[in-house]
């Protein structure tokens, strides 16, 4: 019950953007960290040093915060998505990708590793934007659906104890 009235009261009937943006930032972020462990497991040499990690994770915040915004995926709500608006999150991935693959080639060592390491990040990126979308869209309908079905019941005295107020109970209770 306290979810709805938090969901009524703070969110409304639309979502903010600015909440969406983050939310698009923190998948994207997230992605790029799960794939830098993942790289971590397969290599001899830590990703997890200095350098490498700060180039990694700087370059790959930055570029989501440039393409999110400049393609504006924030705005889009996967009910009413076309394929024109899923290849934004594929380009938004796919910018990121090259933007990060360039960086971290240029100034590290991780040459051999490096597109393994861009398209696990890419492909995790997209699952990721698509997956927060799908959430979203789910917990927003399962919030609405509660909220919905309580503005819809009706409080309905039954008063009385004879026949028709008994048979009139029974209805509401079967409908």
């Amino acid at each position: 019950m306290q979810i709805g009235k938090v969901f009524s009261q703070y969110i409304g009937k639309y979502l903010s953007t600015r909440v969406v943006f983050l939310l698009d930032m923190f998948v994207s972020v997230v992605a790029s960290l799960l794939t830098l462990v993942l790289g971590n497991c397969i290599t001899v040499r830590s990703l997890f040093e200095p350098k490498p990690f700060i180039l990694w994770m700087g370059a790959s915040f930055m570029a989501s915060f440039v393409f999110i915004w400049a393609l504006r995926t924030y705005r889009m709500i996967i009910r009413h998505m076309t394929i024109r608006e899923l290849g934004r999150f594929v380009m938004v991935a796919f910018c990121k990708m090259m933007l990060v693959g360039f960086v971290f080639g240029v100034f590290t060592y991780f040459k051999t590793l490096l597109f393994v390491m861009m398209f696990t990040d890419f492909f995790l990126t997209c699952a990721a934007f698509l997956l927060l979308r799908y959430l979203m869209l789910f917990v927003y309908d399962m919030v609405k659906g509660r909220l919905d079905f309580k503005k819809n019941c009706m409080n309905v005295l039954v008063y009385g104890t004879d026949e028709k107020s008994v048979s009139l109970l029974s209805r509401l209770e079967s409908s």
